[in-house]
């Protein structure tokens, strides 16, 4: 049983790139650490809708899950996608999580899915299991929640020279402040 991801793009400094598995993403760490500009884009609903036909071409059911739909419109695009097909053997998911815990989702799907259950009882436990999953992390810098708007700038200073780095959590589909550090 095989997961295909649809990607999400990532420009920095007018370079396009495509998120992959993380051994085959060349050095987006490092872009990502750069003090480089960089956007993201979610996949387009025609991205979604050319998976979803090869996948039900190969006489395959789609389980589609999104990052949370709090964060990205990555939802939306599959479920416009979904919704144009009128297939009915798509179902399209909102993990409300990313990250670390949506890769456990999907792993958990999988193992569910080679067991041969109906994407209905999938589905429900999926439902219990992103209940339980949540993910914490903290960031090196603070120069891109300044940029989302999230922290202002007096706060980001204020951080960055006593070193104290705010613990975010993905909680009920969103991210979160859940306490602070101070060091790493």
């Amino acid at each position: 049983i095989g997961v295909e991801i649809v990607p999400i793009t990532y420009i920095v400094d007018g370079e396009l790139f495509y998120e992959s598995y993380s051994d085959e993403n060349g050095d987006i760490e490092g872009l990502l650490k750069s003090k480089k500009e960089m956007t993201t884009s979610q996949p387009s609903p025609d991205l979604f809708q050319t998976v979803f036909e090869k996948q039900l071409a190969l006489g395959n059911e789609v389980l589609c899950l999104t990052l949370s739909s709090r964060v990205s419109g990555t939802y939306s695009a599959a479920y416009m996608a979904a919704t144009q097909m009128e297939s009915g053997h798509v179902f399209v998911y909102d993990s409300l999580l990313s990250a670390g815990a949506l890769y456990l989702l999907v792993l958990e799907a999988v193992k569910l899915v080679e067991k041969g259950l109906s994407l209905a009882v999938i589905i429900e436990e999926l439902d219990n299991l992103r209940q339980k999953a949540s993910i914490f992390f903290t960031l090196d810098d603070m120069t891109r929640l300044r940029k989302s708007g999230r922290i202002g700038f007096v706060r980001m200073n204020v951080g960055t020279y006593l070193n104290i780095m705010p613990i975010l959590q993905c909680k009920d589909g969103i991210i979160v402040a859940d306490g602070v550090v101070r060091g790493k």
